[in-house]
């Protein structure tokens, strides 16, 4: 970890316009972040400081939650929104589900 003002953002850009530099299509790129935070920061400095767009970037939870929209198999419920569930709550959801497929 690095600490706050360290330059994270701001090289997580750089690679990021690198990759499309050498063709890589920005729709084929997903840059995941850890805070909803930094997120809004990286999309603002590729488009405001390298003119990019279309890059998906994400939280860990909201491109995790992404992939189980897509891949929903009809097994678990998958909340479409779920920071206005409590802890408990959320628990009580993912308890009903003691395995998870592996196919």
């Amino acid at each position: 970890m690095a600490r706050a003002g360290s330059g994270k953002t701001l090289l997580f850009a750089h690679r990021i316009t690198y990759l499309i530099e050498c063709g890589v299509d920005p729709e084929r790129i997903v840059a995941i972040t850890l805070t909803n935070e930094s997120t809004a920061e990286i999309q603002d400095r590729l488009k405001d400081r390298f003119g990019i767009i279309g890059v998906e970037v994400r939280t860990t939870h909201g491109f995790a939650n992404a992939i189980a929209r897509e891949a929903r198999t009809g097994r678990v419920d998958v909340v479409a929104d779920h920071r206005g569930r409590e802890r408990s709550e959320r628990r009580h959801i993912l308890s009903r589900y003691d395995t998870v497929p592996t196919s």
